[in-house]
Parts: structure tokens; C-alpha cells; sequence
């Protein structure tokens, strides 16, 4: 009966739907599909998978790797955010006072006191959906996402045993010989244990998993979508671009004129199949039985080319360079198929990439690339990196940016990092509208961003970028905002060298606030006294804010304990003594 719920496979298969991953419809199919044969073969070699994880430096060999990522971020991790309690990545006690996490352990025990097979087959269930899965699975660091989810089976086996302990306590309750104790203090226990565990943990974890109002995920797909032009194409990067688009266009029916290209499933036969047979129809100059051969060959960097009009373009083509993808020496089957269907659109159908897709999967085409928002448009010639025009009228009449100015709904860390996406994309169109001379435009598109992104709500993370918002409306004619970041930048606890120069030197610069400037500067030279930079720069700040005596004694210090003779030391030594004879005569 279990096993007959996968003839539902078959059944959604054979009916084609628009998505249909791995077109399960033969038992062979079916097999790859559920053995997931299109995401490689499982290695369970350790070191092997440690040596190929990206972050592999952070350990310092295969089992530190086993069991400092796998077992204890990518397991433990999350059984303690269900049972302890979790605040962003830390673990946060106060929120359920580590009350599930005990009662669950009591109940286990328990458990095996009053019934030990029982138990085992708990625990056999609790240790084959939880570790077992980790050492299955053998997995790289990093992961495209939080897997908390892979483990719900044992994080349901150890509720069984939160269940048992409220069972075992009530039950050691009712075995108090004083009745008339027993009589108030058995439904007490009961209310008590009904409080710190489904209540308070209802409490705790409420507003995290509240989604009232939050439109991130659907407004980014129907932003993305509606950046393309009409019949486009755009090749998104993974499941978390290509998703909410396919959830917009199936369910919501926007834009259904767009074909969404995944280019993680576009190395796929079945998927390129889909794209050639299934509308919106890809033109695809290719043969079924070619399709179904196409295979990583081996590759060496080459000039590539497209035809183009002579209307579009005089050359008559666009040429490019394009290396290999595959370990250097080969051309994958979606760098192939990039090619193919950028050459059949023959300029009649709009290329588009995602903006999240990286530079090494655009095949080398990015001078022929323009931003014009969430995705960069393909075009017939060499063209500016971003169309702020086009950009700004994505931004104010397309997009929709609902509920990103209200507090009262939650967003957590990793979609408000997501959102910066906005503003990054936002603060290039200012940049160009500012080189061509257009400060209005530049101005009203801030603070539409403003408007819809506040900082307030959405902070950026980034404190670089918090001082160059500050220098483009500077640029715009409106100090006060570059002053008022420029503050919030310098509040903050644990200044690095570098931050505490940067700050400086926008006072100094851009601000002409040299007694603040001096004042930060001076902080920098504390962690760098020896630097001839620091020396040089904090010198300057104490001239032009008039500080002579300050500046001379600086420039000695560094004269006699660090660089005797410095030329630029005795230099601006000179100039300044002549500023404070000077000074003195006008006194």
C-alpha cells in the first residue's frame, strides 16, 4: 500500500505537465529520478569530500570536517534550534529555557526503563531520518541552503519522547501517597507542562514563523519576470531563482510569455527536451537522438561569434572569448546550450541573465551584457554594464516592493540580505544617471528606494555601502545624509583600521569637517602609529583644521623614532611652519 503512492509519479508525468523534472514516465526514468542520478553519485569517501569542499581550509582534516560541519553544524545545529531555541545561527535558551530538550531526554530514558524494544525501534527511528542521514548524504561544505528540513523524521522520533516525559512526570506525580497533595498537584503538573512546552514554545517561535505579509519571495519572481521583454528568455541560476518563477507563472499566470532557463537542469537531456517541445517553445536546431547524446566535450579558450544585422550592428557580428567550464578543459552542456539558443533567437527573442548568475556561467559574453535590474539583457553590441533609464523604470513603474516598510512584519537576516540585491542594482543607475550630468533622476531614484527599502527596516549590511549611499546623495546636492551615515558608521563598536581611515577621510574630504576628521583619525593612528599613510594623512587633517602645534609634534615623533630625513615629512614640516608663522602674524 506505501509503495503504491509512487504510481502518482508515473501518472503526473505521463499527463506533461509544464513542470516536470526528470520526465519520470518509464520505470528507468523513474529510477534515475528517484535515485536523483541528474545531481551525480554519492560519495562516501571522507577525505575526498573534504578536499573538494570549498571551505575545506576551516578543517584540519577529514574527521575534524566529519564532525565539526556534518554532525555538529549540519545535525546538531538544527536539533538544538528545535528543542533549545535559536536566535538567527545562535542558540538563544531563553526562548524555550531548554525545557523540550530536557523533558525529550527524561522521556528516552524513561522509555527504556518501562519498555526497552519499544524504545530500541524509537531510537532506531530517531538515529537512521537524523545521523544516519549524515553520514549517508557525506555532504560539502557549503550548502546552497539551511537542511534542517532533511531531518524531520528524527526530530519526530525525539517529540515521541518529549510525549513519554510529560507521560513519565504526571505519572511519577500520581504516585505521591499524600492524597489531598495529589488531588491539586496532578492537574497543576498538567497545566504547568502544557505551558513550557506547546504554549511557550508557540510563544517563541511564533513571529519567525509568521509569514503574514511577506511578499519577498512572490514580489522577487514577479520582478524578475516583469524585467524581461516580451517572449523573452532568462537563464536563471539555481532552485532559488527558478522556482519562485515557476510558482508566478503556473499559479498566478504572470508572464507565462517568458521561458524561464535553468541552467543547473539545462545539462540535462529531459529538461532541453522540455525546453524544444513544451510552449512557450524554445527554437532548438538540434535533433531529439542529438539532444539525448549531448555530453561535457573537451574545450580550449576560443574566439566565439554571433551573426547580427547590419542594422543592429555595422560588424555584422558579436565576437567573444569563451573558456572552458568544466575543470578547465571542457564545455558543459548548458555553456553548449547558452550558445545554441542565444544564436536561434536570432535577435528576435530577448536573452536575459539573472543577475545572480555568476560571470563563469554567462560564458564570456559579458560586454554584450546591460543591467536593466534583477537581469542583465543580451545584446547585438558592445554596451554600457548598466541602462540606468531602464533601470529606473523597472524600479518605479514595474516592481512591486510590498510591505519591505513595515515593521510589524518579520523578515529574517537571510531575506533582508536578499533585498540588498535591490539596492546594489539601484545604487549602479544612480552612479551612471550621475556621470551623465542627470542628478535629478539620480536624486527621485534614492529616494524612491528610500521609500520602499527604508534603512530603518531594511539595514545594509555592509557598512562600505552604507558610506557610499551617503556619497551619492552627496553627489546629489543633500549633505545631510552623508552626515548622518557617516555618524552611524563611526558609532559602531570595534573599528578596524581601515573603517576608522574611510570615516576620516569622508569628514576630511567630502565634509570638510576637519575636527571630526582629526578626531577619527586619530583613533587610526592609535592602531597604526608606525604607517607613513596614517602619519601622512592624520598631518594634513591637523593642517587644514589649523591644529600647527598638533601636527608639528607629530611630524617630530615620526621624524625622530621612525624615519629619520623622510623628504615628505620635512616637507609638510616646512609648509606648515610657515602656516603658523603666518598665523602668528595675524594675531
Amino acid at each position: 500500500i506505501g509503495y503504491s503512492s509512487y504510481e502518482t509519479i508515473f501518472i503526473r508525468s505521463l499527463k506533461n505537465p509544464n513542470i516536470d523534472e526528470n520526465d519520470p514516465e518509464s520505470v528507468r526514468q523513474a529510477v534515475a529520478y528517484l535515485e536523483r542520478e541528474q545531481y551525480g553519485a554519492i560519495t562516501f569517501d571522507r577525505t575526498a569530500r573534504w578536499q573538494e569542499s570549498p571551505n575545506r581550509n576551516q578543517y584540519s582534516g577529514p574527521w575534524d570536517f566529519f564532525w565539526k560541519y556534518q554532525v555538529k553544524k549540519m545535525y546538531i545545529r538544527y536539533f538544538n534550534w528545535q528543542f533549545i531555541g535559536r536566535t538567527g545561527d545562535q542558540l538563544d535558551p531563553s526562548k524555550l529555557w531548554g525545557i523540550p530538550f530536557l523533558v525529550g531526554w527524561f522521556g528516552m530514558f524513561y522509555h527504556f526503563m518501562r519498555d526497552r524494544n519499544r524504545a530500541l525501534s524509537v531510537l532506531a527511528l530517531f538515529f537512521m531520518t537524523g545521523l544516519a542521514i549524515i553520514i549517508y548524504l557525506n555532504q560539502p561544505d557549503p550548502q546552497p541552503r539551511e537542511r534542517d528540513y532533511s531531518y524531520v523524521g528524527s526530530f519526530f522520533a525525539f517529540s515521541i519522547w518529549i510525549g513519554l516525559g510529560v507521560y513519565g512526570i504526571l505519572n511519577w506525580v500520581d504516585k505521591l501517597k499524600n492524597k489531598k497533595v495529589k488531588s491539586w498537584l496532578v492537574p497543576a503538573t498538567a497545566v504547568i507542562l502544557l505551558l513550557v512546552l506547546p504554549v511557550n514554545m508557540l510563544r517563541a517561535n511564533y513571529k519567525e514563523h509568521n509569514r503574514h505579509g511577506n511578499y519577498v519571495a512572490s514580489d522577487y519572481a514577479y520582478n524578475l519576470l516583469n524585467t524581461v521583454a516580451p517572449n523573452g528568455i532568462i537563464f536563471t541560476n539555481g532552485d532559488n531563482d527558478t522556482f519562485p518563477l515557476w510558482y508566478m507563472q503556473e499559479v498566478e499566470k504572470v508572464r507565462t510569455d517568458v521561458r524561464v532557463v535553468n541552467l543547473s537542469l539545462l545539462n540535462t537531456p529531459w529538461y532541453i527536451l522540455q525546453l524544444k517541445h513544451n510552449e512557450p517553445k524554445l527554437d532548438i536546431p538540434l535533433s531529439d537522438e542529438q539532444i539525448q547524446q549531448m555530453t561535457v566535450i573537451p574545450w580550449k579558450s576560443r574566439q566565439m561569434s554571433i551573426e547580427v544585422p547590419k542594422e543592429l550592428n555595422p560588424q555584422g557580428e558579436i565576437t567573444w572569448r569563451m573558456d572552458p567550464g568544466f575543470r578547465d578543459i571542457g564545455l558543459r552542456v548548458q555553456d553548449q546550450m547558452i550558445y545554441i539558443l542565444a544564436r536561434a533567437a536570432a535577435w528576435e527573442r530577448p536573452v536575459y541573465f539573472a543577475v545572480t548568475v555568476p560571470d563563469d556561467n554567462r560564458i564570456g559574453l559579458g560586454e554584450y551584457l546591460s543591467m536593466e535590474g534583477l537581469a542583465m539583457r543580451l545584446h547585438p553590441k558592445k554596451v554600457p554594464h548598466v541602462d540606468p533609464d531602464k533601470i529606473y523604470e523597472n524600479f518605479t513603474q514595474k516592481y512591486r516592493f510590498r510591505n519591505l516598510d513595515n515593521p510589524d512584519v518579520y523578515l529574517n537576516n537571510n531575506i533582508k540580505r536578499l533585498l540588498q540585491n535591490y539596492r546594489t542594482c539601484a545604487m549602479q543607475a544612480v552612479m551612471a544617471f550621475l556621470e551623465k550630468g542627470e542628478k535629478e533622476k539620480a536624486r527621485n531614484l534614492l529616494d524612491f528606494l528610500e521609500a520602499k527599502i527604508p534603512e530603518e527596516n531594511i539595514p545594509i549590511y555592509h557598512p562600505e555601502l552604507m558610506l557610499q549611499m551617503g556619497r551619492l546623495y552627496l553627489e546629489t546636492g543633500d549633505t545631510s545624509e552623508l552626515l548622518e551615515r557617516v555618524e552611524r558608521y563611526v558609532s559602531r563598536d570595534n573599528l578596524r583600521y581601515n573603517e576608522y581611515f574611510n570615516a576620516a577621510q569622508v569628514y576630511y574630504m567630502d565634509l570638510q569637517d576637519y575636527e571630526k576628521a582629526a578626531s577619527v583619525m586619530e583613533n587610526a593612528y592609535l592602531l597604526r602609529p608606525r604607517d607613513p599613510q596614517t602619519v601622512g594623512m592624520l598631518a594634513l587633517i591637523y593642517r587644514e583644521a589649523e591644529k600647527y602645534d598638533q601636527a608639528l609634534e607629530l611630524l617630530d615623533r615620526w621624524l625622530s623614532d621612525v624615519a629619520p630625513g623622510d623628504p615628505n615629512a620635512l616637507q609638510m614640516k616646512e609648509q606648515i611652519l610657515k602656516l603658523k608663522e603666518e598665523q602668528t602674524k595675524q594675531e
